[in-house]
């Protein structure tokens, strides 16, 4: 993609947004709720998942769910194979404004949804230099293409709220020894 250009009042609701996750506290769940809403008001879509992975096959869970959405959707299992797998891997950024073109994207799982999502921008949560979570933004809102805007927003935000959660993990962790 292109040079990232924001403008000051996504700028703004970028802070503003972040303000909120800083004063949610040190729990890491809060954090992560926090996180997952308010990067979805800032993109403006219709939903925002957090995907976690399944340690002894590496697909993916849904763990957190943003917006409308059915609560069915908590108990897919998301293949490796698929745009959170192709996120993880590289540690990379991915938008996708076709899924149905996109060989990234497991067809499976769209068909379960009944092809609902027509839109993905999926980025990593990093702790320590890992992929721990990959966030996925589902449909941006009147239908539009996520844009590189909406790319730079998540990229800034994303790395913020990493250091966020990665010390609430810390204090959550100290509390407990």
């Amino acid at each position: 993609m292109s040079e990232k250009v924001i403008t000051i009042e996504r700028l703004k609701s970028l802070v503003d947004r972040y303000s909120v996750v800083n004063s949610s506290g040190y729990d890491p769940d809060v954090l992560l709720n926090t996180l997952l809403d308010s990067i979805k008001c800032v993109v403006d879509c219709e939903v925002a998942f957090l995907l976690v992975s399944i340690p002894e096959t590496g697909d993916f869970k849904i763990d957190i769910c943003s917006g409308k959405s059915n609560p069915e959707l908590k108990k897919f299992v998301i293949e490796k194979n698929s745009a959170a797998g192709w996120v993880a891997k590289h540690n990379e950024s991915l938008v996708v404004n076709d899924v149905l073109s996109d060989s990234r994207i497991n067809k499976s799982f769209l068909e379960k949804v009944n092809n609902k999502i027509k839109r993905i921008l999926g980025f990593p949560l990093m702790v320590n230099g890992s992929c721990i979570a990959v966030i996925e933004l589902i449909n941006k809102a009147g239908e539009k293409d996520f844009t590189e805007e909406d790319l730079a927003l998540v990229d800034i935000f994303g790395h913020q709220a990493s250091i966020a959660y990665q010390n609430a993990l810390s204090l959550k962790k100290s509390k407990e020894q």
